[in-house]
């Protein structure tokens, strides 16, 4: 079968949204494309269960210019690479954990002159979770900072092989629609 293109061609979309949807490339230079292959690696790591901790992302309110993300790797500088694309190449990384559904309670405690609050939420894979940090000027309330930290917890009654094969089966089935 040939084709010049895409005339009369139909992908579902059904439950697939954007896994079907055309894309069109993402711009990134030399450094963002070596940072989105090293946040993708870091992901698989956690899921293999290789990983327990992986810090992803640390917003700070009060300065736009400033964003906290994983060490990026050897030989690649954070001026190197834009702001917005580095957020929104993380954030698409935690979206493809999450599942939308409200976090668990609150915690609240100080800490250097801060109140700091705490929360998981749950992510598609059973033993990993997202805890997301803030962080406020206690005597104002001011938001400072909001962290999002991934955790694999591992289960030791349970059986590691069919936790990463659930890991990786639902890896294959949604790589392709985070990281494009």
């Amino acid at each position: 079968m040939t084709s010049n293109g895409d005339e009369g061609r139909e992908l579902t979309t059904h439950a697939g949204g954007e896994l079907f949807a055309r894309h069109e490339a993402s711009d990134y230079n030399d450094a963002e494309r070596r940072f989105s292959g090293f946040i993708q690696l870091k992901l698989e790591e956690l899921l293999r269960g290789d990983l327990n901790c992986l810090p992803m992302l640390r917003v700070y309110h009060q300065d736009r210019n400033r964003l906290g993300t994983v060490d990026p790797p050897w030989g690649l500088t954070p001026g190197s690479m834009r702001l917005p694309v580095v957020e929104k190449m993380v954030t698409r990384a935690l979206l493809f954990l999450q599942t939308g559904l409200p976090g668990g309670p609150l915690t609240q405690d100080t800490d250097d002159g801060h109140l700091v609050e705490r929360q998981l939420f749950g992510t598609r894979f059973p033993h990993i979770v997202i805890e997301r940090i803030d962080s406020y000027e206690a005597a104002s309330g001011t938001a400072v900072a909001t962290e999002w930290i991934i955790r694999r917890f591992q289960n030791q009654h349970a059986e590691t092989r069919m936790l990463r094969a659930l890991d990786l089966t639902n890896l294959g089935f949604e790589l392709l629609r985070v990281f494009r």
